[in-house]
């Protein structure tokens, strides 16, 4: 990415005790990005934050931000967080209950001693851009969800820090709303074009909101890259099976070459699949496993004569009507799958279906 890094996190630890929370973390956050921290409860990605905002000194390695280290372990270099130009939203929103909007917004200029002048300019100005105008004198207890998250965002920019953190920021509002205030979050942070840090534990959150995403696992960063990227292209199993769902079932290779390999999988009744790629340590006789996203299987009708490759027949067994889709379990061979079908089709219980797997679609990972 051609434009200059505004955060650079280089081989950071933290221990807690005996319990190493972050390992040896590298990673470096561009100008105006927004980037997610994913993973699953304890990988160390609130830890990772915390260590950027300054509420934590890292155990081991440096923190370079805004062209300068302002925490390292090697020599003890420790900037405060007030001292750091970052803006942090809070899971909680941490709003002051017993202050207005107006009063909440403008109290990070309070602190910074700016004119009264200026800190009634800005507030407008932000509230303006966060939609909360004419909200200036309610009470924060009378805010919706919603409104208090803007609230939040708003303090946290006001002054223009350099950089915005977020927690878990959609966590406490409902799954309707959750989608409205990613979209309007998204458009305000690029209106403000403020380079962005945020953690979430929701593969949704970071898929639809990030421009990268970095996946973190037991205290270490497994695999960055875009949204495509981490969702598409997985370099583990690890993230392969974190983000979205997966299906997967083990074969044997019987055959490999330069237009892909042939397997064997007695879990899908004994069929056999084509594979377009795979590992170049892939070879006949070797023990794999073959993973699809569900949304990658085609279901035809038998009475589609159609000739496709890797087409297995199977039948539905239940199905579950949810408005937009059909949740459908198909049972194939061995393995019940969980698909999502179309509800424009008229399916049935019992029915039999072909089962399309493109060659493409697959991906293959060797197992001992």
């Amino acid at each position: 990415m051609s434009r200059e890094s505004v955060l650079d996190i280089r081989s950071v630890g933290k221990r807690f005790g005996d319990m190493q929370a972050v390992a040896d973390l590298s990673l470096i956050v561009i100008e105006g990005e927004i980037l997610a921290l994913l993973g699953p409860s304890g990988c160390g990605k609130t830890t990772t934050l915390r260590m950027v905002a300054g509420l934590e000194d890292p155990s081991e390695g440096e923190i370079v931000y805004d062209g300068r280290v302002v925490a390292s372990a090697t020599d003890g270099t420790f900037v405060p967080p007030n001292k750091r130009n970052m803006g942090i939203v809070f899971q909680s929103y941490a709003l002051w209950p017993h202050m207005t909007v107006f009063e909440n917004v403008a109290h990070p200029l309070k602190v910074r001693r700016f004119p009264k002048a200026e800190i009634r300019e800005r507030v407008a100005s932000i509230l303006e851009t966060v939609g909360m105008t004419g909200f200036e004198d309610r009470p924060i207890p009378e805010l919706s969800g919603g409104q208090q998250q803007r609230v939040a965002l708003a303090r946290a920019v006001v002054y223009e820090p350099r950089m915005l953190l977020l927690d878990e920021p959609f966590s406490n509002l409902d799954a309707q709303l959750r989608g409205q205030m990613r979209l309007e979050l998204r458009n305000i942070q690029r209106r403000l074009g403020m380079t962005t840090l945020f953690v979430t534990h929701d593969q949704i959150e970071a898929l639809s909101f990030a421009d990268r995403i970095a996946v973190m696992h037991e205290g270490r960063l497994v695999q960055v890259g875009t949204p495509e990227e981490v969702y598409r292209s997985p370099t583990s199993t690890i993230v392969r099976d974190f983000l979205g769902r997966i299906i997967s079932s083990r074969g044997s290779v019987v055959s490999a070459d330069k237009d892909g390999i042939d397997v064997d999988m007695p879990g899908f009744g004994g069929h056999r699949l084509h594979v377009s790629t795979a590992p170049n340590d892939i070879s006949p006789g070797g023990s794999v496993e073959i993973s699809i996203r569900p949304e990658d299987i085609l279901v035809k009708t038998p009475s589609d004569v159609e000739d496709r490759a890797n087409r297995l027949r199977a039948v539905i067994k239940a199905l579950l009507f949810v408005g937009d889709h059909w949740e459908c379990q198909v049972q194939m061979g061995d393995e019940l799958l969980l698909l999502h079908l179309p509800h424009t089709e008229a399916w049935q219980e019992g029915q039999q279906v072909d089962l399309v797997f493109p060659p493409d679609s697959l991906s293959v990972w060797a197992r001992s």
